[in-house]
């Protein structure tokens, strides 16, 4: 297993079974009522997976069947923008928690 097939791996199961994406979106949602620092990048983040949830579902569903062969190069663009926003999220829920404990 390469760098490239681990860096990967989230976006893999994704396409394996796409309402996944929809349960990480549920899960950042879930975050965003819990902790009050980090809300705005959760929300977001919540938003762009559920956004890419429905997307993936009617590539995997709907339009992959009827073509043979696609290349999906639209999944690196989708997935640099999905890990950099729940990256950011992550880390801000972090710096929230962090901030807590030290008060």
């Amino acid at each position: 297993m390469d760098v490239w097939d681990i860096v990967f791996l989230p976006i893999k199961a994704c396409l394996s079974f796409p309402p996944l994406t929809i349960i990480i979106g549920l899960a950042f949602f879930a975050i965003s009522r819990v902790r009050a620092g980090s809300r705005g990048a959760s929300i977001t983040a919540a938003v762009l997976w559920i956004v890419y949830g429905g997307y993936e579902c009617y590539m995997t569903w709907i339009w992959s069947p009827a073509h043979i062969a696609p290349i999906r190069a639209d999944l690196f663009l989708i997935a640099f923008v999905l890990y950099l926003i729940s990256l950011y999220t992550i880390i801000s829920l972090l710096s929230c928690l962090k901030d807590n404990n030290s008060k």
